[in-house]
């Protein structure tokens, strides 16, 4: 019996049946965290043919300012309060990755994957002043189903693909009174069905050749919207 056994026994024994048990019970394993060197290391010995492969891992509040990310896979990654300002993720997977508290300070998305993931209360400026030169870029990314609630102003979204989207204020969910803030929005041509804007604040947004298919704009701000 596992009592019987020496003290200095006892832990490695229960630390390796672990993963089995997490297997077992079908719960989640937890990711593996990884350093900014590795991070950066990873990402040195990329090449367009052989992309840094980041994903599962855990990134949380790491300074990852000004890298270029360009095609890694960041599947699944928790991205957690990290800093991306500057970064380049263009063409990048981030399905189903967590960028909740992230810094997205002239980030560029251009052309990334992140179906299903989460951006809850991104940072995308320095200040309460929308400094254009700080909006970051999702022109052509693919947020298919992503959730997405932030103030992200004048942000491209030219050609993105949010169908399914959900950017609508849920108070069952969240403690807070955010809102997602899309003022003075590049999405033109983007494909909107299905998505949930309601309450978004949409004024002087360009929507023209957008698909609005079943998209609910229920209580958004609209003021303005050229179509």
């Amino acid at each position: 019996m596992i009592d019987r056994l020496p003290s200095d026994m006892r832990a490695p024994r229960l630390i390796s049946i672990l993963p089995l048990l997490g297997l077992l019970s079908g719960a989640p394993l937890p990711l593996s965290p990884i350093t900014l060197e590795a991070a950066s290391l990873a990402i040195a010995k990329s090449d367009p043919t052989h992309p840094a492969d980041l994903s599962y891992r855990d990134l949380s509040y790491l300074d990852l300012s000004g890298i270029d990310f360009r095609h890694a896979n960041l599947v699944g990654t928790n991205l957690f309060g990290a800093d991306l300002s500057d970064a380049d993720l263009s063409h990048a997977d981030l399905s189903g990755a967590r960028l909740d508290h992230a810094i997205i300070t002239a980030t560029n998305f251009t052309g990334a994957t992140l179906k299903g993931a989460s951006l809850y209360a991104v940072v995308a400026y320095t200040s309460l002043e929308i400094i254009r030169s700080q909006t970051p870029t999702f022109a052509h990314a693919d947020l298919s189903g992503a959730r997405i609630i932030a103030r992200l102003g004048p942000v491209n979204l030219s050609r993105a693909n949010l169908e399914g989207a959900h950017l609508a204020f849920d108070r069952r969910q969240l403690r807070t009174n955010a809102r997602c803030d899309l003022t003075g929005a590049n999405l033109a041509g983007a494909d909107l069905k299905g998505a949930d804007f309601r309450d978004v604040g949409l004024s002087f947004a360009n929507l023209e050749g957008a698909d609005l298919s079943g998209t609910n704009f229920e209580g958004a701000d609209l003021y303005g919207v050229s179509r």
